[in-house]
């Protein structure tokens, strides 16, 4: 497993802390998945309210995890975006989690697959907006 150590901002807004974690994730080869990545730091229980991802692949998808499994279409698999093209956003997440290891971790698990068959993803860049519920 790679873990990934983001940038982060926080604002406040309306009270809560919000953060912006951004995450620089490794280039996924031509038609396969890559293996597990830890997104370091994220709040053991929180909401997404926000998500960008680009990448060089038009055809790649985001799954994230909460916990280190990283099974496709299992209860742990708490968010899935598939058949992205390079750009990809989401204002109106409003995804509550909490991270499902014992004991509890601040972080989360993301998997990427890329079905393009020509491009690589190159390095992905993944920003995800979270107010903190701890």
């Amino acid at each position: 497993m790679t873990t990934i150590t983001p940038t982060i901002s926080m604002h406040d807004k309306h009270g809560q802390r919000q953060y912006i974690y951004e995450y620089a994730l490794p280039s996924v080869p031509v038609s396969t998945t890559s293996g597990k990545l830890k997104l370091d730091q994220m709040p053991k229980h929180g909401k997404i309210d926000q998500i960008n991802i680009s990448s060089l692949s038009d055809d790649f998808d985001l799954s994230l995890f909460d916990k280190p499994t990283c099974i496709y279409h299992s209860i742990n698999e708490i968010l899935a975006y598939e058949e992205m093209d390079n750009n990809y956003e989401r204002v109106d997440v409003n995804l509550q989690y909490d991270n499902a290891e014992s004991p509890r971790v601040d972080a989360l698990y993301a998997r990427i697959k890329n079905d393009d068959a020509v491009n690589a993803t190159g390095t992905v860049s993944l920003k995800i907006h979270v107010t903190d519920l701890r």
